[in-house]
C-alpha cells in the first residue's frame, strides 16, 4: 500500500515540474462512487479527477486514504484524532478498485473557465504538500466529500447559489446517514448509540454533503453568478449494478423482544444463576455507559458529545454485584434506575436525541428487572404460583 502510493507521488510531483500550468483540455470531475456491501464502502465514496491530454496525465485526488499500520489505530478513530490523507494516484488504478468492488461510478464534469481550473489546480497543489496532506477526520464535517466540496467552491472564488432541497432539509445528520445501514440494522444500532445530540441537528443541503450521493445532487444545484450551472455535464464511467439494496429489516426487533420476554420470564425461577444473568446484563450496560462518558469528554468527535444514552446505559450499572448485597441501596437505586428507564421509553418519540428502536426490548428489561430488584417482585410471582395444598 505504501509503495503504491509512493509511486503516485512521484507520478504527480513529475506532472507538477512539468507543467506549473494546464493546458485548454485540461478538465475536472467528481467521481461519486455508489456503495456497496462492505461496512467500510456502505456511505459511499467521492473523489476529484484531474484529465490534461496534452500533458498526459490522468490522476484522482483522494482524500479518504488513511494508514492501517497507524498506531492505536482504533483508538484514535474512536477519539476522532486518526489523521487521514490526500492522495494522488492514476485514474486506471482507481477505477481498476471501483471495478473489482463490483460498484457504479458517475463522473460529473465541472464547468471551469481556464482561470478557475488554474485556481483549482493551484489550491490541490498546496493541500498536497507534506505538511497539509493530513487532516483530521470527522465524519459529518470533514471527510473525502466535503474536502471536495469545500476546494471547488473555493475556486470559484464561493460566488454560487445553492437551491433548496426540502426532501433533505427535513432529516437530520443522523437520520441521513442512517438511510445507509438500514439493511445492517446491528450496524445501524451501534451508530446510533454512539452518537449524541449533536447528531439530530437538521442538516440543510449543503452541509448533508457530507455523504457523497448528496455532493454529487448538491453540486447539480450550484450557479455559478453567470446563471450557468457548476455541473457541465455527467458520464457513468463504471456501471456495475451489483450493490447494497439498502431495505431495512424488522427481523432483529423481533428476536430482541422474544429474547426479551424469555429472560424476564424466565429469572424469577433460576436461582443463582438468575443473579449471575441479570448481573451481566446490567454490568454490560455500565460498561457501554462508561464508554459513551468517554466519547462524551475525551472523544474529538462532537457528535458523540451530550449523548442521552447514558440515560439508559447508566454508568453506576457497573456496580450491580456490590449494590445487590447492600439492602439499603438495592430499593433506592434501582427503583431510580427503573424509573429512568421508564422515563426514557414514555420520553422515545419527544425526546431530542432520537434513540434507535432495537432499544425498546432493552427498555422493558431494564424496568421490569430494576422494579423486580427494588420491590422484591422475583419472591412475590413464585409465592403466588406455588402449590397450595389443601389440608
Amino acid at each position: 500500500m505504501k509503495l503504491k502510493y509512493i509511486i503516485y507521488l512521484f507520478l504527480f510531483l513529475s506532472f507538477k515540474s512539468q507543467a506549473q500550468s494546464l493546458s485548454k483540455a485540461a478538465t475536472f470531475s467528481i467521481l461519486t462512487v455508489d456503495p456497496s456491501d462492505e461496512l467500510y464502502t456502505s456511505f459511499g465514496h467521492a473523489a476529484l479527477r484531474l484529465s490534461d491530454s496534452i500533458q498526459g496525465v490522468d490522476i484522482v485526488f483522494n482524500w479518504g486514504v488513511f494508514d492501517f499500520d497507524t498506531p492505536n489505530f482504533y483508538l484514535k478513530f474512536a477519539g476522532g484524532q486518526l489523521n487521514y490523507m490526500l492522495a494522488a494516484e492514476s485514474y486506471g488504478s482507481f477505477m481498476t478498485e471501483m471495478h473489482n468492488r463490483q460498484t457504479r461510478v458517475v463522473a460529473q464534469y465541472l464547468n471551469l473557465n481556464d482561470s478557475e481550473k488554474s485556481r483549482l489546480f493551484s489550491l490541490v497543489q498546496q493541500n498536497y504538500l507534506p505538511e497539509n496532506r493530513y487532516y483530521k477526520y470527522d465524519f459529518f464535517y470533514d471527510n473525502c466529500a466535503t474536502r471536495i466540496r469545500d476546494i471547488i467552491l473555493e475556486a470559484v472564488n464561493r460566488q454560487y447559489t445553492l437551491a433548496d432541497d426540502n426532501n433533505i432539509e427535513k432529516s437530520t445528520y443522523r437520520q441521513l446517514c442512517g438511510e445507509y445501514v438500514s439493511n445492517k440494522p446491528w450496524i445501524k444500532l451501534g451508530i446510533d448509540i454512539l452518537l449524541g445530540l449533536p447528531s439530530d441537528k437538521k442538516a440543510d443541503l449543503y452541509n448533508a454533503m457530507y455523504l457523497p450521493a448528496n455532493l454529487y445532487d448538491g453540486f447539480k444545484k450550484i450557479k455559478k453568478t453567470d446563471k450557468s450551472y457548476l455541473i457541465l455535464n455527467e458520464v457513468q464511467v463504471l456501471n456495475n449494478p451489483i450493490g447494497a439494496e439498502r431495505k431495512e429489516t424488522r427481523g432483529p426487533l423481533v428476536i430482541l423482544i422474544v429474547a426479551a420476554l424469555v429472560f424476564c420470564a424466565a429469572l424469577p425461577w433460576l436461582g443463582r444463576l438468575s443473579n449471575v444473568l441479570e448481573g451481566t446484563f446490567f454490568t454490560l450496560t455500565g460498561l457501554l455507559g462508561w464508554l459513551l462518558l468517554a466519547m462524551w469528554f475525551i472523544s474529538d468527535h462532537e457528535v458523540m458529545r451530550n449523548n442521552l444514552n447514558v440515560l439508559w446505559a447508566f454508568p453506576i450499572n457497573l456496580f450491580y454485584f456490590i449494590i445487590i448485597k447492600k439492602d439499603s441501596w438495592k430499593k433506592i437505586y434501582f427503583a431510580f434506575t427503573g424509573s429512568l428507564a421508564l422515563f426514557v421509553l414514555i420520553g422515545f418519540p419527544f425526546m431530542p436525541q432520537e434513540f434507535n428502536i432495537l432499544l425498546i426490548p432493552v427498555f422493558f428489561v431494564l424496568i421490569i428487572r430494576s422494579f423486580s430488584i427494588a420491590f422484591n417482585l422475583d419472591n412475590k410471582i413464585r409465592t403466588y404460583f406455588k402449590p397450595h395444598h389443601n389440608e
